[in-house]
């Protein structure tokens, strides 16, 4: 049981603990990349766009492609097609 004996407030709790995370990662990770950028500008590459931009296209891409075979194989109809003998 939680301290508050309601389990939608655990849940409640855990969602916005998650968001605040979140929040807190993307400003550290832009951060990071403004920083990037200008190291890569001081040393005399041309750079308009971070990395972060790349990061989270792969990100989707790989989340995409595990899903995917989640859904289609897993759980899908793929248990439902294959013999169960």
């Amino acid at each position: 049981d939680y301290l508050t004996g309601y389990v939608t407030a655990g849940i409640a709790t855990i969602m916005l603990g998650c968001l605040a995370s979140l929040m807190l990662t993307m400003a550290l990770a832009k951060r990071v990349d403004h920083a990037w950028k200008l190291v890569r500008r001081a040393g005399g590459h041309h750079q308009e766009r971070g990395a972060l931009e790349r990061i989270f296209a792969m990100s989707v891409a790989v989340a995409l492609v595990v899903f995917a075979v989640w859904f289609l194989i897993v759980q899908g109809p793929g248990p439902t097609l294959a013999p169960s003998d």
